[in-house]
C-alpha cells in the first residue's frame, strides 16, 4: 500500500511540475497599487464563507477587484451557493482538479494570489496560477508560492489575510525607507 501511495504522489508532483508556467512574470507589488486579487481558501465551514464574503467587500471597498475560490470538503454539489466553488467530486484520484472555475481561476493573471488553507489542492491551484505574486501558507513544496507565511490551524481566514496584508503594507513601507530624498 505505501508503494501505491508512493508512486500516485510522483505522478501528481510529475503532473502538477507540467502545468507550471514559466512563463509567468512575477513580480511583488505595492498593496496600495494592487488591483486584482484571487483569494482560495477551504469553504467546507459557513463561518470561513461568511468571512471571506465580508473581507471581499472590505477589498473591493478599497478599490480591489476579488475573486474568490472555495474549495468545499465534500461529495455532495451545492447548487444553491453564489461563491465560486469546486467540491471532491471535480478531483479525480490522482489530484488532478477537473473544474472549469478552477481553470478560469488559474489563467487569470492576478496581481495577487491568496491561499488561506495548506490543503494540497489548493496549493496545486496556487502553483498552476498565472498570478503576479503567489502567496500562501508554509508547504514543503517552494514552487506552489512567491511567499509564505505562517499560519497555523487555528488562525481564522479573517486574521490570515489582514496578517497577509499588514505584512505586504510594510515590505512596501521598507522599500520607502530606503529611497535617498
Amino acid at each position: 500500500m505505501e508503494l501505491i501511495k508512493k508512486i500516485k504522489h510522483r505522478l501528481h508532483d510529475r503532473m502538477i511540475e507540467k502545468r507550471i508556467s514559466n512563463s509567468t512574470i512575477r513580480s511583488s507589488i505595492d498593496f496600495q497599487k494592487i488591483q486584482a486579487v484571487g483569494i482560495l481558501f477551504n469553504g467546507t465551514s459557513l463561518e470561513n464563507r461568511d468571512q471571506l464574503a465580508s473581507f471581499k467587500a472590505l477589498w473591493e471597498k478599497s478599490g480591489k477587484s476579488v475573486r474568490l475560490l472555495c474549495y468545499l470538503d465534500t461529495k455532495e454539489p451545492q447548487p444553491n451557493m453564489t461563491i465560486d466553488h469546486f467540491t471532491k467530486l471535480e478531483v479525480n484520484w490522482l489530484g488532478k482538479i477537473q473544474s472549469e472555475k478552477v481553470e478560469s481561476f488559474i489563467q487569470q493573471s492576478f496581481d495577487l494570489m491568496i491561499s488561506c488553507s495548506d490543503e494540497q489542492v489548493l496549493n496545486d491551484i496556487a502553483a498552476m496560477s498565472k498570478s503576479k505574486l503567489r502567496v500562501g501558507p508554509i508547504t514543503e513544496k517552494e514552487y506552489c508560492y512567491d511567499l509564505m507565511i505562517s499560519k497555523d490551524s487555528t488562525t481564522s481566514p479573517k486574521k490570515y489575510l489582514e496578517q497577509i496584508e499588514q505584512f505586504l503594507t510594510k515590505l512596501k513601507q521598507g522599500k520607502d525607507a530606503n529611497k535617498t530624498v
